[in-house]
């Protein structure tokens, strides 16, 4: 099953012909590809999924929902995408590194609760000193949305120093940042690992890739963060 792709006639109508290493290379040289849009990434997952290289499109899907969460169409070869690489790596290898609270972080409008819990512990402190009939339930109001004003402050930080990052390229875990250490293990091409330190203009990054929260390195050139805007695949 093909999925629908958005403008720039020239991929396009290359995707339609069924020519699509062509559509892809054509993709690289369309507006999209300059600006690494959600359509850019988007567009090239749908072309991938045609090739049947489930991870690559997994990983370009995603990133293209982390860009465009609201945007429905992204969901049908996104989840098509994600069932083939199941059945290829197994379901268990999809995303063997997330903690639940993390996962959950990353489908909730984190920063938007973290507002509004703001938001009502300054309406509870406003009925505090104002409407000193009801003090007792202002008050309890108020170390509770101060209570959720903490938590949400220290999840959205959690999450931004923990993005996902996409596995681009079958890769081999070092035990640090080098090519001449231990292997730990290995990834494959669409699963997701937790990102723990990026080491600044370092070729490396350190991850988290097991279910046992097993850390160690990657190289970045095989990885697609998500929420990040400057990745170049």
């Amino acid at each position: 099953m093909h999925f629908s792709i958005s403008h720039a006639d020239n991929y396009l109508d290359l995707y339609r012909a069924g020519k699509y290493s062509e559509a892809l290379e054509a993709l690289e040289k369309a507006p999209e590809a300059q600006l690494k849009s959600a359509d850019y990434y988007y567009n090239k997952g749908v072309i991938n999924h045609a090739m049947s290289r489930d991870g690559l499109a997994v990983s370009f899907l995603e990133k293209a929902k982390s860009m465009d969460s609201k945007n429905p169409s992204i969901d049908a070869p996104l989840l098509e995408s994600q069932s083939a690489l199941a059945k290829q790596i197994g379901a268990h290898r999809l995303d063997p590194a997330s903690h639940p609270w993390e996962n959950l972080g990353d489908l909730l409008p984190l920063n938007e609760f973290l507002i509004a819990s703001l938001i009502l512990f300054g309406l509870s402190c406003l009925e505090f000193f104002v409407l000193k009939k009801i003090k007792e339930f202002s008050q309890v109001g108020m170390i509770v949305f101060l209570t959720l004003f903490i938590v949400f402050i220290a999840w959205s930080e959690w999450m931004d120093h923990h993005p996902v990052a996409m596995v681009t390229e079958d890769s081999v875990i070092r035990s640090g940042p080098s090519d001449s250490v231990f292997d730990r293990g290995s990834v494959d091409t669409g699963m997701r690992l937790r990102v723990i330190d990026l080491k600044g203009d370092s070729a490396w990054a350190r991850v988290r890739w097991s279910s046992a929260g097993d850390e160690g390195y990657v190289m970045k050139k095989s990885l697609l963060i998500l929420g990040v805007e400057s990745n170049k695949p």
